[in-house]
């Protein structure tokens, strides 16, 4: 064996593991969900209307509910279970108040903490609340309350828990989010981050933490055409990633399954391509490659505002729960589950394969 044969082995092998990429072998309606994965609003339900009152919703890894935010009538904190769709309970809304909309968006950190945003106007008050979790009969405790100096609120993303939670909240106007992260006693210190290039709005209608210090966001400015992921850091700097298929693909989540990252996302247009999910590989930010495309079953109401909210469930090796609210309209869950190409493991096999052959030859 020389030393070339031996670099080819190794080299071989890191090649394949490197070319990974993804593919779906599943993505279809939740069958245990509502009917065939769909749970359908109601013209002035309190849980999901047809008014473009219920605009936030998120998956609860502790629970496995979900959290379904709907202003009919005032400020309805729903928990829905996230097997089937059934209603469980309401959460105390007692002290929620003020802001253009008291209530909005949903998150839920890790340890099953949920957080509820306001939507506010600037020179309004942006507040953020959190219930102990989703079985609690306590009133929520106000965890943040500040000025807003633009229009906020309209999407809430989170990740981490307990004293190292971070959440971020889209602006409307302005070309960046507010980023809060824990003040050691419970509450939310947060700031606005203005990221260097970015363009306006480019997070009011997605947003969504990605890998390491990014946050993902998505604007509403480019119905028709294809649509620039932004690509920002909590420390400020700016760059555009892939276009997504659609520029009306406004709702996004990240998540990593089996090894890959995923983005989802929503398509909110009133035309042919309404309520379209898509899954993409973001391996590589700068060039997103869409895995594929699930339409809302029981779906066809307008959605003007091009808002709602889209989440990803439980995660099990590699497999995953999917949850996408178009506003107006309902939930819709789907199984995903996500395996390396076939091209990739045929590589990653002549990879191995070279390997082995090498480790045969220096023991012969």
């Amino acid at each position: 064996m020389t030393r070339k044969q031996h670099a080819w082995g190794v080299v071989a092998l890191a090649l394949a593991s490197s070319a990974a990429s993804a593919q779906l072998t599943n993505f279809s309606p939740k069958a245990s969900f509502g009917s065939n994965g769909w749970l359908p609003s109601v013209a002035s339900s309190t849980i999901l209307d047809q008014g473009n009152l219920t605009r936030g919703m998120d998956y609860n890894p502790v629970s496995g509910n979900l959290i379904v935010v709907n202003r009919q009538g005032g400020v309805n904190i729903n928990v829905l279970d996230g097997n089937t769709g059934a209603f469980v309970r309401t959460l105390n809304n007692t002290g929620i108040t003020g802001g253009t909309f008291a209530a909005n968006m949903a998150a839920v950190d890790a340890g099953g903490r949920v957080f509820i945003g306001n939507l506010a106007l600037s020179g309004g008050n942006f507040k953020m609340y959190s219930f102990a979790n989703d079985a609690t009969a306590d009133a929520a405790t106000t965890v943040f309350d500040g000025t807003a100096t633009i229009r906020t609120g309209d999407t809430l993303a989170i990740r981490g828990s307990g004293e190292t939670v971070e959440l971020v909240a889209g602006q409307n106007g302005g070309n960046g989010f507010t980023y809060y992260t824990s003040n050691g006693l419970g509450g939310l210190n947060g700031s606005v981050v203005n990221p260097t290039g970015a363009p306006n709005n480019i997070n009011r209608l997605g947003i969504a933490f990605g890998p390491a210090d990014i946050v993902l966001g998505r604007d509403g400015n480019n119905p028709g055409g294809a649509a620039v992921l932004g690509v920002s850091t909590v420390a400020g700097t700016y760059s555009n990633g892939s276009n997504l298929a659609d520029g009306n693909e406004r709702l996004i989540d990240f998540a990593t399954v089996g090894g890959f990252n995923l983005l989802a996302t929503v398509q909110t247009d009133g035309g042919d391509n309404r309520n379209n999910v898509k899954i993409y590989d973001a391996t590589d930010l700068n060039n997103l490659v869409l895995l594929g495309t699930q339409n809302l079953v029981g779906a066809g109401l307008a959605n003007g505002n091009g808002v709602g909210a889209i989440s990803w469930g439980a995660v099990s090796g590699n497999t995953a729960t999917l949850y996408a609210m178009n506003t107006n309209n309902g939930i819709q869950a789907f199984d995903v589950e996500v395996v390396p190409e076939p091209a990739s493991m045929a590589a990653l096999a002549l990879g191995l394969g070279a390997l082995a052959a090498r480790r045969r030859r220096k023991t012969a």
